[in-house]
């Protein structure tokens, strides 16, 4: 029993690791999508991003959501169009970040530029769940379109 018990820890761990390359891909091929290969809206949300089903706004609605906050995060996060960026997972980033109420930390990923935090998000479900962030008092929380 402790042997199998071993075994299935081992393996979820081993997942989860192995996942992380997978999370950064999907992130890295987001940012190249909206600065370099300049894909439209529609597009992005659709390779890249998240959308419920059990949401409370109907599905188009939040494409629509979507499609108008990554345009936001093209015109505001022009940082991002340098390919100086480094995407690293929240736990992997020794320098001072946001703190955010998740305990599923390993779903949260960073993108550095120049050693500091540019950009968050979290994703699940191999999809960007949320690239928006809200900080009240010494607690940060990522804007969704349904409960993470």
């Amino acid at each position: 029993m402790k042997k199998q018990l071993t075994l299935i820890l081992l393996l979820s761990c081993l997942c989860s690791f192995a996942q992380k390359p997978k999370d950064v891909k999907l992130i890295n091929n987001f940012i190249r999508d909206i600065y370099f290969n300049k894909a439209e809206d529609k597009v992005i949300v659709d390779r890249h991003i998240l959308i419920p089903s059990n949401n409370v706004l109907p599905v188009v609605e939040s494409r629509e959501i979507m499609d108008k906050l990554v345009d936001s995060l093209r015109s505001r996060h022009s940082l991002l169009k340098t390919s100086k960026y480094v995407i690293t997972s929240y736990a992997d980033f020794t320098g001072e970040k946001l703190k955010f109420n998740s305990k599923d930390e390993q779903s949260i990923y960073i993108v550095v530029i120049n050693k500091l935090p540019e950009k968050y998000f979290y994703v699940k479900n191999k999809k960007i769940a949320s690239f928006l962030t809200m900080q009240k008092a010494e607690t940060a929380y990522f804007i969704t379109l349904a409960p993470l």
